[in-house]
């Protein structure tokens, strides 16, 4: 699934307020439990690509800070539940979790 970056940014813009944390960070996380579900539910296995947004400078836009937030939020359901974890810096792999 490429990409769970672009999940987490649909949701926050299909929000009536984006600026309004509550209603985004719930909406993420059914977005979130059903994919985890459907992916449990599949006879094959699954690859999710996202991004990490946490490791820069923190933008002052409660917009922004919303996103970041909650995008790590989903990064973290998803990590939690998978078999394995990569990390990639400069197109090295480095594990996280592996299962």
């Amino acid at each position: 699934l490429e990409c769970v970056t672009l999940l987490a940014s649909n949701t926050l813009y299909a929000q009536k307020d984006p600026t309004d944390y509550e209603p985004f960070q719930e909406a993420l996380i059914e977005e979130i439990e059903a994919l985890k579900k459907l992916i449990r539910q599949a006879p094959v296995p699954w690859v999710l690509v996202s991004s990490e947004t946490g490791m820069g400078i923190s933008q002052s836009d409660a917009e922004t800070r919303h996103y970041c937030d909650g995008l790590g939020i989903a990064n973290q359901l998803l990590a939690k539940s998978a078999d394995e974890v990569y990390f990639m810096v400069a197109g090295l792999p480095l594990t996280v979790k592996k299962g």
